[in-house]
């Protein structure tokens, strides 16, 4: 139901999507147990789905329609739920980073945009699932905005190395990179978390948190880090996963000095 996406801006697609939303939302209201929430859990990210083309501004509708829907997910947050599978939270997470704006601020902001910030902060640090706790992380990323970098990038700071800076890493290259996207072709490189993912890249040696390093500083497109990832690549090329992913985040950056290593690397590779 959620990949079908309709049109909502022509009167077909409107009733398909109505028709989803509704069919979603029954789906949700049932009381059902723990085995079957596993299921359930699977609403909020197809409603966020079946929102990525909707016209928010065209639609007044739709938009307090998905006020609601991030009112619950927030509930589902702060567990004020009766439901009690993990999933559900975690799902809720998810959805709430695909539909909340950024926001930089309690006074220039939705007030429930900044309510879900706030509270997907508090579960970073407060929460007891470990996934739900990197879920939130990610969520801060792709809502994006000036306060939440700040957060990623203490939680970068902070953050246990095996665990914490991976996925700091990956939220922060999603935030920039989603930055990227919205000032087009006069993007400038954000130096501050290059400059701050690369600080990490020579610290770590975990190939996991090494891989999200290389990954995210791609996704920044930080080409000041290309020779030391290639210098890396070389040295790691034998560790198949992590040498991948140092590919990946050359290519990413558009590092052109790293095709002949990276040709080099796929014929050589079983």
């Amino acid at each position: 139901i959620g990949l079908l996406r309709p049109d909502a801006s022509e009167p077909k697609g409107a009733g398909l999507l109505d028709k989803c939303l509704t069919t979603l939302d029954d789906y949700w209201a049932l009381d059902l147990g723990p085995g079957e929430q596993l299921i359930q859990s699977h609403v909020p990210t197809s409603i966020a789905k079946l929102y990525e083309n909707v016209d928010l501004d065209a639609n007044a509708a739709l938009a307090a329609r998905l006020e609601g829907y991030k009112g619950v997910w927030l509930d589902e947050l702060r567990g004020k739920s009766k439901k009690t599978n993990l999933n559900i939270v975690q799902s809720a997470i998810v959805a709430l980073g695909r539909t909340t704006q950024p926001n930089d601020g309690k006074n220039d902001t939705p007030k429930l945009d900044y309510q879900v910030s706030q509270a997907l902060l508090d579960h970073y640090k407060k929460g007891r699932d470990k996934q739900s706790q990197y879920f939130s992380l990610m969520a801060l990323g792709q809502i994006r905005g000036e306060e939440n970098r700040e957060k990623l990038m203490v939680a970068l700071r902070e953050g246990s190395k095996a665990l914490e800076k991976p996925w700091a890493a990956i939220s922060l290259g999603v935030l920039t990179h989603k930055d990227y996207e919205d000032m087009g072709t006069g993007a400038t490189v954000d130096e501050g978390v290059g400059e701050a993912l690369f600080r990490e890249l020579k610290d770590l040696k975990n190939p996991g948190s090494l891989s999200a390093i290389s990954v995210a500083l791609g996704l920044v497109r930080y080409t000041d880090s290309s020779d030391a990832l290639r210098d890396l690549l070389e040295e790691k090329k034998n560790q198949d996963d992590l040498a991948g992913y140092i590919c990946i985040g050359l290519a990413l950056m558009n590092d052109q000095s790293s095709l002949d290593e990276i040709r080099n690397l796929v014929e050589t590779s079983v």
